[in-house]
């Protein structure tokens, strides 16, 4: 499984971050503004899972069925 965080190291992004390195899931972290825009993100963060993008509700629901 390929993990993908894009990340602006906001408040919200670090909140996911967090859940992230408790549940031990390993990712990438992208911090490029330009390969987000091309992937069509408009707001951070965001967790690519196998091509699936998710914004920060879903991600979180990802994550929390992770560490469950």
């Amino acid at each position: 499984m390929k993990i993908v965080f894009y990340s602006t190291r906001c408040p919200q992004c670090r909140i996911l971050e967090n859940m992230m390195t408790r549940a031990k899931i390993e990712y990438e972290e992208c911090n490029d503004i330009d390969v987000m825009n091309s992937k069509g993100i408009m707001s951070v963060p965001c967790l690519e899972v196998d091509g699936n993008i998710m914004d920060f509700k879903s991600a979180f629901q990802w994550v929390k069925g992770i560490e469950a």
